[in-house]
């Protein structure tokens, strides 16, 4: 956690100002409480104690930000999914998903992405389906975009990657 001060000169006695907080959320849910410590020359208060506690929620996005292929074989189709978490999965709609960059060396096969809808109402629940059919081993990464639609447009992204093991000689 990063605290200072909000505006460039030195707070004068008597004068309010606004303490500014930045706390690193990054793949982060649920409460996070955090402690700093503000400094001042005053000789009864030269240190103060700042505890700030939020709660992150998470509306509208995918519950991981990558997709990793960790036991994809050559010659074998492997397929990852990633929980799409929303307030009212019901009420939700999307346009276009769209995979780019690519295979670091071409494996072939390429990349797919869909979201998939289970349940209703209540009940429903959305996942993005990621595959791969790789034809041979080695790197491979790049990102999946999500056209969101309802309840509001903007654009989520997955970022993909794994190492495809070369497939075991045959018997």
């Amino acid at each position: 956690m990063h605290a200072s001060l909000v505006g460039e000169k030195a707070v004068q006695p008597g004068e309010k100002r606004q303490v500014e907080v930045d706390i690193g959320t990054a793949g982060r849910t649920g409460v996070i409480a955090k402690a700093a410590t503000v400094k001042t020359d005053h000789p009864d208060f030269a240190m103060v104690p700042l505890k700030v506690t939020v709660e992150v929620t998470v509306d509208l996005d995918f519950a991981a930000p990558v997709v990793f292929f960790q036991d994809a074989v050559a010659g074998k189709p492997s397929e990852q999914t990633v929980e799409f978490v929303a307030e009212d999965p019901g009420s939700v709609k999307f346009g276009g998903v769209e995979v780019t960059g690519g295979d670091a060396k071409d494996t072939g096969g390429g990349v797919k992405a869909k979201m998939v809808k289970t349940g209703a109402g209540a009940a429903a629940r959305w996942s993005l389906v990621v595959t791969t059919s790789p034809k041979a081993s080695g790197p491979i990464g790049g990102n999946i975009r999500v056209e969101l639609l309802e309840p509001e447009e903007k654009t989520l992204q997955v970022n993909y990657s794994g190492a495809i093991k070369a497939a075991a000689p045959p018997d």
